[in-house]
C-alpha cells in the first residue's frame, strides 16, 4: 500500500484500512446475500499477542455493492482531543498527525492489517476478498445531518438482541436499503477495562433536504421523529437501550412562536436551566454526533448521558466477548441504482483510495477489472451464464405454456441478439433475461434503447421482484447521478479499445473507483446566443475525470475510440500489473427509456408482472390525496430531474408538454394523467414561463435539458449503424 496521502482531502482520514469486497457475478452463488457474523472476527483480532487496541467499522452504500472498511489502530496511536472536533478544526496535516498518523510514522501498520485481513479470511465466506486501502471523508465532511448515537444501561442483558430475528443491525440494513437511504455507519470496539470490549455506534442517514439549521427544523424534527433512530431496531419498548434522539425535549426547552413570522425559537423551560437546554438541543439534533462519527470519536459523551433522568446510561457500551454480535453483522446489501444519486444537494459517499492488491476467487467486486476477460464483442451481450440459460429455458416454457410461439434467438450464436422471441395474436416481442444485468446497468440501457431503436416490443425478464424494481430505476433515469452541469454516466461492463486497437489505461495508482465520466451541457454556447429553441442545437461534451483531473473529453456525438487521452495506451496487449483499463460510459440519447416497456419477475411458476403501483414514484398521490397535489408533485420532479438551472437557458414549452406525459408521467403510475389544462397549470408552477415571438412562443426561462434530447453518440450499438438483423417471422 502507498504511504502517499496525497489527493486525500478529509480533515479526518481513515489511513491505512481494509475493505471486504463481496462477490458478485452471474453464477447463482457468486452473491452472497446471507448476513454474516463478526464476531469470530472481532475476538481473533482483539486475541492475546494482538497489538490493536481499537477496531473501527464503517459502512455505506457503494456504487453497486455495500461497503464494509475496517480500520484498525495500534499501541501506538493518538488520541484525538474531543475539542479538535468542530467545523474550525486544525489543517490536514496536524489532524493526520493526531488521529491517524501517516504509514511511515506507524511502524506496526502493515502488522495490524495483516492481523484484521488474516482473521476475515479465517472466518468470513471463501468468496469474499479484501484490498488495503484508505477512506476519504471530504465528500461527506461539509454536509451535517442528525446522527444517532446508541446509549444503553450500565451492564444491561445483551443476550436477547445476540438471538433477535431479525437482527437489529439487519433490520436496520434492510430498512436503509428499501428506504434507498444514503447513510454512514459507524461501529467503534475498544479493548475495555471492566469488560472484553467497549463499544459505541453512529449511523448518519442522508435523505433529500433533510438539516438541521433553524429552530423550525428542530420543531419538525421533533414533531416528525428522525429518519432513522438507531434505538429502535434495538430496544422498541424497555429503555435498556435508548439512543440521542429519544431524549424527552419538553424536560428541557419549549418553543416559541413569532405571530407575525411564525418562526419558531427554542427557549428554556426551567428558570435555571439554560445550560440543560442547550445541551438537549445539541443532542436531539445530532450535530456533535455527526461531527464526532466522521472523527471517529469513541469517548463517553458526558451530556448525553447527564441529561437521562437515571445516571446509569453510558455511550460507550460494556460488551463480553459473547454479546459483540449483538451490536455488529455484516450486511452483503447489492445495488443497481446508487441511494447518493438520490439527494438534491451536493454530496457523495466516501472515497476509497489505494491499489488493488488481491481479490475474492471469481469476484466481480465494482473496483475490479479482468482485462484477459475482455472482448471485442458488443455490450449488448446475453448469452450469459449457465444460471442465465436455466432462467431462459424457464421463461420460454412460461410462453409456451401461456400459446405463445417461442423462437430461441441466442442459443449457439455469439452476436449480440435478445434471448427469446415471442408472437401471440399476431403480436410479436422480444424478451431480454436479466440475471447479472441489474449490476451492469449500462448493458440494460443499451438492450433498452436497440429495442426503442428498432421498435421492438421489449420485455424484461428478472428473477425477482426487487429486481424488478431496480430495473425500473435504471430505466426511467438512465443516468448514475445528477450533477450541476449535467449527469455522470453508467459505464459498460468491457474495457475501451481505440479505433487504432490501443488499449487506454487510468493513471497508475488509482482505480474504476477513482474515474467518472460526465455529461456536460455547453454553456458558452448558450452564452454565445444558442439557446436550446435555436439553431444549430447546443452542443453537448463528455468528460473523463480522474480524482479530479480531466484525461479526456471531447462531444458527445463524437466517438470516444477516436479521442486523446491524457494517459498511457497500451498498442501491444500487455497490461503492465495493477494498471486498469478505461471503460467507457454509456450516453444516453433518451430522457427515459420506460415507456413501452414491459417488466415481469419470477414468481414461482409463473412470471408475474411488474405493475404500476408496484415502484414507488414519490409524487403519486391518490385521488382521494388530491389530483392538482400529484400533477404539481410529478411535474416538479420533471423539472429537477430532467432539466437543470442556466441563465439564459430556454426550453420550447412545447417539447415538455410533448415529452412528460408520454416519457414520464404515463410510464410510472396507472393514475389519471392531468388534462391539457391541469397539464399546463402544474407545469406553469413548477417553473418560470414566458412567450416570445408575439406570444407565438412560449419557453421554460433560465432552464435547459440536462442532456440534450435525440443525442447520438457512435459508440453505442443501437445509434452506430449496428441492427439486430433479424429476419422476418414467417
Amino acid at each position: 500500500m502507498s504511504n502517499d496521502t496525497q489527493g486525500i482531502k478529509s480533515r479526518w482520514p481513515r489511513i491505512g484500512c481494509v475493505r471486504v469486497t463481496l462477490p458478485d457475478g452471474d453464477q447463482q452463488d457468486d452473491r452472497y446475500l446471507r448476513p454474516v457474523s463478526l464476531r469470530p472476527v472481532i475476538n481473533q483480532i482483539f486475541g492475546k499477542h494482538s497489538n490493536i487496541t481499537r477496531l473501527e467499522i464503517l459502512s455505506w452504500p457503494g456504487d453497486s455493492q455495500q461497503e464494509w472498511i475496517f480500520f484498525p489502530r495500534g499501541a501506538n496511536a493518538t488520541e484525538l482531543d474531543e475539542n479538535a472536533i468542530t467545523p474550525d478544526s486544525a489543517a490536514l496535516s496536524e489532524i493526520n498527525e493526531a488521529l491517524t498518523e501517516t504509514i511511515a510514522d506507524r511502524e506496526e501498520v502493515s502488522g495490524i492489517l495483516t492481523t484484521v485481513k488474516n482473521a476475515c479470511e479465517e472466518h468470513l465466506p471463501g468468496s469474499f476478498g479484501y484490498d488495503f486501502c484508505s477512506v476519504d471523508l471530504a465528500p461527506l465532511e461539509s454536509t451535517i445531518r442528525p446522527t444517532s448515537r446508541l446509549i444503553a444501561r450500565e451492564s444491561p442483558d445483551l443476550k436477547p438482541f445476540t438471538w433477535r430475528s431479525p437482527h437489529p443491525v439487519t433490520d436496520l440494513f434492510s430498512h436503509l436499503y428499501d428506504a434507498s437511504l444514503p447513510h454512514l455507519f459507524q461501529v467503534i470496539i475498544d479493548r475495555g477495562k471492566n469488560s472484553d470490549y467497549q463499544v459505541s455506534q453512529r449511523l448518519a442517514v442522508y435523505p433529500p433536504n433533510y438539516g438541521i439549521a433553524t429552530g423550525h427544523d428542530l420543531a419538525k424534527l421533533l414533531e416528525e421523529g428522525p429518519q432513522v433512530n438507531l434505538s429502535r431496531f434495538y430496544d422498541p419498548n424497555t429503555n435498556k437501550i435508548l439512543s440521542n434522539f429519544d431524549l424527552d425535549s419538553s424536560k428541557y426547552f419549549k418553543f416559541e412562536v413569532d405571530e407575525e413570522t411564525g418562526k419558531r425559537t427554542a427557549t428554556k423551560r426551567y428558570k435555571h436551566g439554560e445550560q440543560a437546554a442547550k445541551d438537549a438541543q445539541r443532542i436531539l439534533e445530532g450535530k456533535r454526533e455527526c461531527y464526532e462519527l466522521y472523527a471517529g470519536f469513541h469517548d463517553t459523551d458526558a451530556k448525553l448521558r447527564n441529561l437521562y433522568p437515571s445516571t446509569d446510561y453510558y455511550t460507550k457500551i460494556a460488551v463480553n466477548e459473547s454479546d459483540i454480535s449483538a451490536f455488529i453483522k455484516l450486511v452483503p446489501n447489492y445495488y443497481a441504482y446508487s441511494p447518493w444519486s438520490l439527494l438534491n444537494y451536493q454530496i457523495q459517499k466516501p472515497e476509497i483510495i489505494g491499489n488493488i492488491k488481491t481479490f475474492a476467487a471469481g469476484s466481480r467486486a465494482p473496483h475490479r477489472t479482468d482485462s484477459e476477460e475482455t472482448t471485442e464483442t458488443s455490450t449488448f451481450a446475453t448469452q450469459g451464464s449457465d444460471l442465465h440459460q436455466e432462467h431462459v429455458e424457464q421463461t420460454r416454457k412460461y410462453y409456451e405454456r401461456e400459446g405463445y410461439e417461442v423462437e430461441i434467438l441466442d442459443d449457439q450464436s455469439t452476436d449480440s441478439v435478445p434471448d427469446l422471441r415471442v408472437r401471440k395474436d399476431g403480436i410479436t416481442h422480444v424478451i431480454e433475461v436479466e440475471v447479472a444485468g441489474t449490476s451492469r446497468p449500462a448493458n440494460v440501457l443499451t438492450n433498452a434503447g436497440r429495442a426503442f431503436n428498432e421498435n421492438l416490443n421489449l420485455i424484461f425478464v428478472a428473477e425477482n421482484k426487487r429486481k424488478a424494481q431496480r430495473l425500473v430505476k435504471i430505466l426511467r433515469h438512465p443516468v448514475k447521478k445528477n450533477t450541476p452541469e449535467g449527469a455522470q454516466l453508467y459505464t459498460y461492463s468491457e474495457a475501451l479499445t481505440l479505433a487504432d486497437g490501443g488499449q487506454p489505461l487510468l493513471p497508475a495508482g488509482t482505480d474504476e473507483t477513482s474515474s467518472t465520466w460526465y455529461l456536460r451541457h455547453d454553456r458558452e454556447a448558450l452564452a454565445d446566443g444558442a439557446p436550446e429553441t435555436g439553431y444549430p442545437p447546443r452542443d453537448d461534451e463528455l468528460q473523463l475525470v480522474v480524482d479530479g483531473d480531466v484525461i479526456a473529453s471531447g462531444p458527445a456525438d463524437e466517438s470516444v475510440t477516436t479521442w486523446e487521452y491524457d494517459t498511457t495506451v497500451v498498442t501491444d496487449g500487455e497490461i503492465p500489473a495493477g494498471r486498469t483499463r478505461i471503460h467507457a460510459g454509456f450516453v444516453p440519447s433518451r430522457l427515459s427509456y420506460l415507456r413501452g416497456v414491459e417488466i415481469r419477475y419470477v414468481n414461482g411458476k409463473e412470471l408475474s408482472i411488474l405493475e404500476k403501483d408496484d415502484y414507488p414514484t414519490e409524487w403519486d398521490y391518490s385521488d382521494a390525496e388530491g389530483k392538482r397535489k400529484r400533477y404539481r408533485a410529478a411535474y416538479d420532479k420533471f423539472i429537477t430531474q430532467k432539466t437543470v438551472p442556466v441563465s439564459g437557458g430556454e426550453i420550447d414549452k412545447r417539447d415538455v408538454m410533448s415529452t412528460i406525459q408520454t416519457e414520464f408521467y404515463k410510464p410510472q403510475t396507472g393514475l389519471k394523467a392531468p388534462g391539457p389544462g391541469e397539464s399546463g397549470k402544474a407545469l406553469r408552477d413548477s417553473v418560470d414561463i414566458k412567450p416570445k415571438q408575439e406570444n407565438t412562443l412560449h419557453v421554460l426561462t433560465d432552464r435547459v435539458w440536462r442532456w440534450r434530447r435525440g443525442i447520438e453518440s457512435p459508440d453505442t450499438p443501437f445509434t452506430a449503424g449496428e441492427s439486430l438483423g433479424l429476419d422476418d417471422w414467417g
